[in-house]
């Protein structure tokens, strides 16, 4: 079996999100304001890894404070980010504030490695 590895730097946290859920949006068919929104939730849920109780954490990342900056950041409008989460909720994305945990990675180390096995049968 032939490996190719292919190495993606990222500058930050931030920056990796965005590039992982790019890789793997084939599976997810997520728009680029999803992309963005979605990143963002998972970079919050890094920031606040301080916090054990994975209920809490994601209390925080969704209260009041870290969801408007996450509109300010990405320039959205109250009304416009939660259609966003809404659509994240009805593509089973995100399941109420937890984020899927197919697509959810928890990064504690500067290096992830993500694979892909190719089964081709002729």
């Amino acid at each position: 079996m032939k490996t190719k590895l292919i190495t993606i730097n990222s500058n930050n946290h931030k920056q990796f999100y965005k590039q992982y859920l790019e890789i793997v949006n084939p599976f997810f068919n997520l728009s680029n304001r999803e992309i963005s929104v979605v990143s963002l939730i998972m970079y919050y849920t890094y920031v606040f890894r301080s916090i054990e109780d994975l209920d809490h954490r994601m209390t925080a990342v969704f209260s009041t404070t870290c969801k408007a900056d996450i509109r300010d950041e990405l320039d959205l409008t109250k009304e416009y980010f939660n259609n966003l989460i809404f659509r994240l909720r009805k593509k089973g994305i995100l399941k109420g504030n937890l984020i899927n945990s197919n697509l959810y990675i928890p990064i504690d180390e500067n290096t992830y490695e993500l694979k892909f096995n190719f089964n081709v049968s002729s």
